[in-house]
């Protein structure tokens, strides 16, 4: 009891000095509160005991950097949010890197879509050589891994399946990764996702930032309820998230706060049914120094997710199974619209063409169209990216519009082609026998 009391009284001070820390003036009562939270930080037992860690998911924006010149510019071209260019914003990247060469405990996760990860390894070699080093010290480590990060709830059969088939292909070939974590910033759930990660060597997914829905459909579930908000209780860290096939994924139910809201973490930590211990965070692009290090270090491990999950997995096994879906997206609005119609006539285009290609091939063609359609298929579902569908964005919204109707029409001559060679073959016995007769 005499060993607890030192941690209950740790996480009041950190609710108040958090509260009282939007005063202007600091009180007397506030310095005192501050010195002593000083005092019990450097306790190694409070922190021992509390045993919170803490994931940092940094949620890039490069495509809107890189791509959209709209005027008025977007948010995420603004300083300090975003950045001009994308050498400004890879800039930031660096300094996240140094960061890690610099501090020895630290450790980082990187939700990049593999379109924009591939696209800036190419840009800025240097950096990519870094990332390489920080991934193999074990010091950094890759979560998502689908191709371009999109609403998937909302996407075809087809795009679903593709965006973690290429966004698989591009983690092996720059990284000799294999991205085996679901976690993100942005919502893209719905019950046919368990199926998919599984089929792609998935252990575990977690509860997005983002809006999402969660039904319990069967076995035991507790949470806690605190001024309107409800939270998991710790012991119950994940759920099994089951697909319509039946399979399931271990899936983390996050308390998902941002870096001005960890005082909601203490305020959940302050009695027995406390929150799961790990706090995943998925801010854009962040920076990371020392002193942001230093400061959460004091009662928080850094550690990266999948190492966290685990540890919490082996901890808290899941005792319920649950569908995990949303009803929410941000795919509206005229531009964007024409965006998605535009893009599921693509998609059709594709898929004749694939399908014409195939009967090709069996009829022994000598066509090999195979690399262009591919490539047509990366340029729709780049063009998913949840940016890109974003209010705000409109010169990327256009030019993506432009170049999906590109892809169709490419599409739309490759299958012509194909078809009638198909039609010369299926022909040519019908002309010797006219011709002998």
């Amino acid at each position: 009891m005499a060993r607890l009391f030192p941690t209950v009284l740790a996480v009041w001070l950190l609710l108040n000095v958090n509260s009282l820390s939007i005063a202007q003036e600091e009180e007397p009562e506030s310095n005192m509160m501050r010195q002593m939270l000083e005092q019990l930080k450097s306790d190694p037992y409070v922190k021992e005991h509390l045993g919170w860690m803490l994931v940092i998911g940094q949620h890039p924006m490069y495509l809107l950097i890189d791509e959209d010149r709209g005027e008025p510019p977007v948010g995420e071209r603004i300083p300090p949010w975003g950045a001009p260019n994308k050498e400004g914003y890879v800039a930031r990247v660096r300094r996240n890197l140094k960061s890690l060469d610099k501090i020895p405990q630290l450790r980082l996760n990187y939700q990049w879509s593999a379109v924009e990860l591939q696209s800036m390894c190419e840009s800025f070699p240097d950096v990519y050589e870094q990332m390489k080093k920080a991934y193999q010290k074990g010091s950094l480590d890759f979560v998502d891994g689908t191709y371009s990060q999109s609403h998937l709830q909302i996407l075809t059969s087809e795009s679903n399946w593709r965006q973690f088939e290429y966004g698989s292909e591009v983690y092996k070939k720059l990284f000799d990764k294999k991205v085996d974590v679901y976690a993100r910033q942005e919502t893209g759930l719905h019950m046919q996702v368990p199926q998919l990660l599984r089929q792609f060597g998935y252990k575990f997914a977690a509860m997005p930032a983002f809006h999402a829905a969660i039904q319990i459909v069967g076995g035991k579930f507790e949470m806690v309820a605190q001024e309107g908000r409800l939270e998991s209780v710790c012991g119950d860290d994940f759920v099994n998230w089951v697909g319509l096939d039946g399979s399931t994924v271990p899936f983390y139910l996050n308390v998902s706060l941002g870096w001005g809201n960890l005082r909601e973490a203490y305020e959940l930590q302050q009695d027995m049914y406390s929150a799961p211990k790990l706090f995943a965070i998925f801010p854009d692009m962040d920076e990371v120094e020392q002193d942001t290090f230093d400061e959460y270090y004091a009662l928080f491990d850094w550690v990266l997710l999948r190492d966290g999950l685990l540890k919490r997995y082996e901890a808290a096994p899941p005792r319920a199974k649950a569908q995990v879906y949303s009803y929410w997206s941000y795919q509206e609005g005229v531009w964007a619209e024409e965006l998605w119609r535009t893009m599921r006539k693509t998609e059709s285009a594709a898929l004749l063409a694939e399908q014409i290609l195939s009967m090709a091939k069996l009829a022994g063609l000598g066509v090999d169209k195979g690399d262009e359609i591919k490539e047509v298929w990366k340029t729709i579902l780049k063009s998913q990216h949840h940016d890109i569908s974003w209010l705000e964005v409109t010169d990327l919204k256009r030019k993506s519009i432009n170049r999906l109707q590109e892809a169709k029409e490419k599409c739309e001559k490759t299958a012509a082609e194909i078809a009638e060679k198909l039609v010369e073959k299926a022909l040519r016995p019908y002309c010797y026998y006219r011709t002998v007769f």
